[in-house]
């Protein structure tokens, strides 16, 4: 009976982490500031007139370490994505957007929105920063722009001669 107890317990304290991004249609956007249209696919890059352009900031806080014998640098920094989501329903009369025209969504929604694929460089490892959940935030402004922020930790070859 205490085991019941304890899993409906979690799974109510659990159940409001869990979210999507609200799926709706112009005619239906009930209280959102924004929502992605019922045929979203997040395996399709987000249709422009020309190439897609998506900005890459990188902010290093600091060089943890310096592997001399592999030959690494490892960096904590934040990586910073922000691209066009041309696909995002707005709710231009939301009273939930900022001054700014910006929304600061839950980084749950990231797992249901298309992600560019990056590539960096003689990169080793990408691993990000979880204390309950991921350190990171997204951004949607009402002009449909979207940034993702993620804290990470980097390791990346750096060949080092020593003399």
């Amino acid at each position: 009976m205490n085991r019941s107890k304890s899993s409906l317990l979690l799974l109510l304290i659990i159940s409001p982490v869990l979210c999507d991004i609200p799926r709706c249609t112009h005619d239906n956007m009930g209280g959102h500031p924004f929502c992605i249209p019922e045929n979203y696919d997040k395996d399709v890059i987000p249709p422009t007139d020309g190439p897609l352009e998506v900005f890459v900031d990188i902010f290093i806080f600091e060089v943890s370490k310096i592997n001399d014998i592999a030959l690494t640098m490892t960096f904590e920094l934040y990586f910073d994505l922000m691209w066009e989501e041309s696909r995002f329903v707005i709710n231009q009369t939301s009273d939930k957007w900022g001054q700014d025209g910006s929304f600061m969504g839950s980084t749950n929604f990231v797992k249901s929105l298309w992600l560019p694929d990056i590539q960096i460089f003689k990169c080793k490892q990408f691993k990000k920063r979880e204390i309950v959940t991921d350190v990171a935030g997204l951004i949607v402004w009402n002009d449909k722009k979207l940034l993702y922020t993620v804290s990470t930790e980097v390791v990346v070859d750096c060949p080092m001669k020593f003399r």
